[in-house]
Protein backbone atom coordinates (compact mmCIF):
# COMPACT_ATOMS: atom_id res chain seq x y z
CA UNK A 1 0.00 0.00 0.00
CA UNK A 2 2.83 1.92 0.56
CA UNK A 3 4.41 1.62 -2.61
CA UNK A 4 1.38 2.42 -5.15
CA UNK A 5 1.11 6.16 -3.53
CA UNK A 6 5.12 6.68 -3.94
CA UNK A 7 5.25 5.18 -7.54
CA UNK A 8 2.70 7.45 -8.11
CA UNK A 9 4.31 10.71 -6.57
CA UNK A 10 7.16 9.41 -8.19
CA UNK A 11 6.09 9.43 -11.75
CA UNK A 12 3.97 12.68 -11.49
CA UNK A 13 6.74 14.88 -9.83
CA UNK A 14 9.42 13.33 -12.11
CA UNK A 15 7.40 14.69 -15.48
CA UNK A 16 6.51 17.90 -13.47
CA UNK A 17 10.87 17.98 -13.43
CA UNK A 18 12.05 16.59 -16.33
CA UNK A 19 9.12 18.91 -18.22
CA UNK A 20 10.36 22.02 -16.33
CA UNK A 21 13.66 20.71 -16.76
CA UNK A 22 14.14 20.52 -20.45
CA UNK A 23 12.21 22.95 -21.26
CA UNK A 24 13.29 25.28 -24.36
CA UNK A 25 13.17 28.76 -23.01
CA UNK A 26 14.74 31.61 -24.99
CA UNK A 27 17.86 32.87 -23.19
CA UNK A 28 17.63 36.47 -24.35
CA UNK A 29 20.57 37.39 -21.94
CA UNK A 30 22.78 36.15 -18.99
CA UNK A 31 20.40 37.69 -16.26
CA UNK A 32 17.49 35.65 -17.85
CA UNK A 33 19.75 32.41 -17.28
CA UNK A 34 20.40 33.02 -13.79
CA UNK A 35 16.86 33.17 -12.98
CA UNK A 36 15.84 29.71 -15.42
CA UNK A 37 18.92 28.37 -13.28
CA UNK A 38 17.93 29.47 -10.06
CA UNK A 39 14.14 28.31 -10.52
CA UNK A 40 15.14 25.10 -11.47
CA UNK A 41 17.23 24.62 -8.29
CA UNK A 42 14.15 25.98 -6.20
CA UNK A 43 12.36 23.08 -8.29
CA UNK A 44 14.67 20.23 -7.31
CA UNK A 45 14.61 21.20 -3.62
CA UNK A 46 10.87 21.57 -3.38
CA UNK A 47 10.61 18.67 -5.22
CA UNK A 48 13.09 16.52 -3.05
CA UNK A 49 11.52 17.88 0.07
CA UNK A 50 8.25 16.90 -0.57
CA UNK A 51 9.17 13.07 -1.30
CA UNK A 52 11.35 12.73 1.41
CA UNK A 53 9.10 14.18 3.93
CA UNK A 54 6.23 11.75 2.67
CA UNK A 55 9.12 8.71 3.55
CA UNK A 56 9.66 10.30 6.45
CA UNK A 57 6.00 10.41 7.66
CA UNK A 58 4.78 7.47 6.25
CA UNK A 59 7.39 4.92 6.02
CA UNK A 60 7.64 4.26 9.73
CA UNK A 61 3.56 3.83 9.94
CA UNK A 62 4.20 0.90 6.85
CA UNK A 63 6.70 -0.45 8.16
CA UNK A 64 5.78 -1.32 11.54
CA UNK A 65 2.38 -2.52 10.00
CA UNK A 66 4.03 -4.78 7.61
CA UNK A 67 5.93 -6.44 10.34
CA UNK A 68 2.55 -6.67 12.32
CA UNK A 69 1.18 -8.59 9.55
CA UNK A 70 4.37 -10.64 9.07
CA UNK A 71 4.76 -12.00 12.51
CA UNK A 72 0.45 -12.56 12.90
CA UNK A 73 1.03 -14.69 9.68
CA UNK A 74 3.95 -16.17 11.21
CA UNK A 75 2.32 -16.74 14.36
CA UNK A 76 -0.60 -18.31 12.18
CA UNK A 77 1.78 -20.93 10.64
CA UNK A 78 3.71 -21.90 13.99
CA UNK A 79 0.06 -22.70 15.38
CA UNK A 80 -1.58 -24.80 12.51
CA UNK A 81 2.10 -26.37 12.66
CA UNK A 82 1.81 -27.36 16.19
CA UNK A 83 -2.05 -28.32 15.90
CA UNK A 84 -0.98 -31.10 13.67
Amino acid sequence: MYLIPMCITLYFFGKVFIRHWVSKQHRKSPSTSQVLLNSRQRLRRILGSVILLFNICWLPWFTVELLANLSKHDGNAKENVTLK
